[in-house]
């Protein structure tokens, strides 16, 4: 299973219903908006992480917790 598989995954039951009320949008609308974001969004950190100074930034933002979320 992929790391975009996992995170899929786990996005599924409560987080998913969070992003669709908040969108107003179905469950279903979520879900697909959200699978075709993801694979977009993790190959677009891959290419930055890819590059010394932008993998140093990620670095960064992981570290500086924003939102109050455990990413663990």
């Amino acid at each position: 299973m992929s790391l975009t598989d996992e995170l899929l995954a786990k996005l599924q039951g409560a987080p998913l219903q969070q992003v669709s009320q908040q969108l107003g949008i179905s469950d279903t609308q979520a879900s697909g908006a959200i699978g075709a974001a993801l694979p977009v969004l993790m190959g677009a950190l891959g290419n930055n992480a890819a590059q010394p100074q932008g993998a140093q930034a990620l670095l960064g933002a992981l570290q500086n917790n924003h939102s109050g979320l455990d990413l663990g």
